[in-house]
């Protein structure tokens, strides 16, 4: 895959989980999903990747 679709890719994945925190702060599940690694471990290992690659 080319380097750029992969950050644009990794960007699209960010962009719910900024708005949830901004705009839900306080809601159940924003709290639930920050609090957890969970969603940021593929793009740990997407950036670890593409440093490699690099």
């Amino acid at each position: 895959m080319e380097l750029n679709l992969l950050f644009s890719l990794a960007n699209l994945y960010v962009i719910p989980l900024w708005m949830i925190m901004i705009f839900l702060p306080q809601w159940g599940l924003t709290q639930r999903i920050m609090k957890s690694y969970l969603p940021f471990i593929p793009l740990i290992l997407l950036y670890i990747y593409l440093f490699a690659i690099s």
